[in-house]
């Protein structure tokens, strides 16, 4: 059979001869070529699962935003000229973590206090802390319980003194009034994790916040102010009569009052009521105009006080990851996507303005609740006043803002950069 034959047969039939295509030949190739599609792809998902180290993002906005806080903060570390020398080693109960501190000369740098979080990049619930202790001189180790796999390790410095303490809040929170931070890491306080975290912390654990409708929450009182802690209200949707047992057991204080709390109600008050109405509580309150209307804001600082009132910021710079991302939105920092705040904006002059101005606070009274009360919170009767024997810290407030800041006896430079 010639070619042309071959080619006019092919046109009239549709196949080559004794090669015709039947249902069956379609159906093996339909069933080949998706079974190698599916195999491939399972391969890649064991393969992804296995040994991916890449970050999930809910956005090509928010990796931006991720990626430009590494460069600041990459920024920031090569101006102070530190440069750290981490070593991880495995151990019995994970792995052992080494740093060195040095400055730009080579020299160890002295008088420095060092964290460290092994952040896992795709799930920040295995994120593990480590509780760093000076051998010497800007030599410093701890021990991790991680497991083997990739880990980002994150280290902070900060020189001593810099911090005058830790405010723990949560874990020991409400679900049901958690705001921006992650349900699934809430559970009820137990006498021993709190003996544990007591411990970890030392002198450095200041205050704890936590909700004392949580089973084992008010023993959980009782345990830290045993220990010198300083016990606060917060997150909580507890009722006014469990609130009153909290403060009965020694809370003192209500973390950002009137918010992340339940609300007030003429038949169930709540925590909010319970809290301003007693005189051994100290209020805190964010004054930035979002997180509470001026006019609640201002009610809430005029029932309570001055001395009972400590302005805070709850400030937050945007960013992070996962569902706990945040991003600035209308002069506040919210949860992305979400209509939850998740801290504010705001700055402590800032705040002194808003006292002097929003809330008609005279100027002696806008200092107690912005400087004063919360340093008699924390007992320290040396911050928050001038005075003889007090410590020498003050900011010079202008038109614009802090223009000037004296640390310890000592001007401080405030210019950018």
């Amino acid at each position: 059979m010639s070619m042309r034959d071959l080619q006019r047969q092919i046109d009239e039939e549709g196949t080559a001869p004794g090669r015709r295509l039947t249902g069956r030949m379609v159906l093996l190739c339909l069933v080949g070529f998706f079974g190698v599609v599916f195999g491939v792809n399972g391969i890649l998902i064991h393969e992804a699962l296995s040994t991916f180290g890449g970050v999930d993002t809910d956005s090509a906005y928010q990796a931006g935003r991720m990626f430009e806080h590494d460069v600041a903060m990459a920024k920031a570390q090569d101006a102070r000229q530190w440069h750290v020398e981490a070593k991880v080693t495995p151990a019995a109960d994970g792995a052992r973590l080494d740093l060195i501190a040095r400055d730009a000369a080579g020299g160890l740098i002295d008088g420095m206090e060092a964290s460290a979080v092994f952040e896992r990049p795709t799930d920040r619930r295995l994120d593990r802390s480590v509780a760093l202790v000076a051998d010497s001189a800007g030599r410093f180790h701890g021990n991790a319980a991680v497991a083997p796999g990739q880990w980002d390790l994150v280290i902070e410095l900060t020189r001593q003194g810099v911090v005058e303490g830790i405010h723990l809040e949560g874990p020991w929170l409400s679900v049901a009034c958690c705001g921006a931070h992650d349900p699934d890491l809430l559970r009820d306080p137990g006498p021993a994790e709190v003996a544990a975290l007591v411990a970890a912390a030392g002198p450095a654990l200041k205050m704890v916040t936590l909700a004392p409708e949580r089973p084992g929450a008010l023993d959980a009182v009782r345990q830290l102010v045993a220990a010198g802690v300083v016990v606060a209200i917060g997150h909580t949707a507890a009722s006014f009569e469990v609130t009153r047992a909290a403060i009965d057991a020694g809370a003192r204080v209500a973390t950002h009052l009137g918010n992340a709390m339940a609300p007030l109600h003429q038949r169930r008050p709540g925590p909010i009521l319970a809290l301003l109405e007693d005189r051994r509580v100290v209020c805190e309150v964010i004054a930035d105009g979002h997180h509470l209307h001026p006019a609640f804001a201002g009610h809430l600082v005029a029932r309570a006080g001055a001395p009972r009132t400590a302005l805070i910021t709850d400030a937050v710079v945007p960013g992070g990851r996962g569902r706990g991302a945040t991003e600035g939105r209308d002069g506040a920092v919210w949860l992305c996507g979400r209509d939850v705040l998740a801290g504010s904006a705001l700055t402590m002059d800032a705040a002194f303005e808003a006292a002097t101005t929003a809330l008609g606070l005279t100027v002696p009274d806008a200092v107690r609740v912005t400087s004063t009360t919360a340093a008699a919170v924390l007992g320290r009767g040396d911050l928050g006043h001038l005075g003889p024997g007090a410590r020498a810290d003050l900011v010079v407030l202008g038109p614009r803002g802090a223009s000037s800041v004296l640390a310890r006896g000592h001007w401080v430079d405030t210019t950018p950069g």
